[in-house]
């Protein structure tokens, strides 16, 4: 019998046998479990940098979204000035067809 590593109490060989390697089987198994836990911290960290980066992807289709529509109600304005003012210029020149200028000289000439 021996007390290695018992603080004290003899075991004997085949008992000694089955407590070291059950010690052993707990140190791997803290060690492994060491290992996830860092696994799932950085998995963790991973996961916060791609929702930030999605947080600013989605503030910059935002900003876009916000430019086009600005820019959609500017050129709607603009293609409402250009109606407008085609239809004027339209009605001038129906006004200018429709009273055409006599082809004699309004002022008789001075003989």
């Amino acid at each position: 019998m021996t007390t290695n590593g018992t603080h004290g109490i003899e075991l004997p060989e085949g008992r000694l046998a089955i407590v070291q390697q059950a010690n052993r089987i707990a140190q791997e198994t803290a060690t492994e479990r060491d290992e996830a836990l860092k696994e799932v911290a950085r998995l963790k960290l991973k996961i916060t940098e791609h929702e930030v980066r999605e947080q600013a992807l989605q503030s910059l289709v935002a900003e876009m979204e916000s430019r086009v529509n600005s820019m959609t109600a500017v050129r709607d304005e603009a293609v409402a000035y250009r109606a407008a003012y085609e239809a004027l210029f339209k009605m001038q020149l129906a006004t200018l067809q429709a009273f055409t200028p006599p082809t004699a000289p309004l002022v008789p000439e001075a003989a």
